[in-house]
């Protein structure tokens, strides 16, 4: 299965992009896929991941994910390159916006408080992290205002 990555931080409107859209290509979210798989097997996230794409009967697939998430603490971590490695990537797709729109978004579906400080921290930190899995694991990108 060919996947196109589809990431950016919470928020930034990676559900609105996929409706954008206008080809036939499936779309997926990670977190529903891994969500969806361990809550029967509790298995971590990376095999759940990989096990819910091997039962997928596409041939290509638009996936959503993040390359940075934030932390207990409000620290922003990196999701392991392992995870990238082990997934049939052949391009990555790093949406960024305007952090007032982000905040706005976030206000509405979050129980935590995220400061601007914070969402414009973490988007960078999500679109340098991006480029360098790509430029690492050699994979074609495009970063995307949406």
């Amino acid at each position: 299965m060919e996947i196109i990555f589809v990431a950016g931080i919470n928020g930034v409107g990676k559900g609105q992009f996929f409706r954008r859209l206008k080809d036939d290509i499936p779309f997926y979210s990670s977190t529903e896929l891994i969500n969806k798989y361990r809550e029967n097997n509790g298995v971590n996230e990376d095999n759940a991941l990989i096990t819910s794409l091997s039962k997928l009967k596409e041939d290509k697939i638009y996936l959503s994910g993040h390359f940075c998430f934030i932390g207990g603490e409000y620290n922003i971590v990196r999701t392991p390159i392992e995870r990238f490695k082990s997934l049939n990537i052949k391009k990555i797709i790093i949406l960024y916006t305007e952090y007032e729109i982000i905040a706005m978004r976030l206000i509405h579906r979050s129980d935590r408080f995220y400061t601007s400080e914070l969402i414009k921290e973490f988007q960078r930190k999500e679109m340098e992290y991006g480029i360098e899995v790509a430029n690492l694991l050699n994979i074609e990108y495009e970063i995307v205002r949406i």
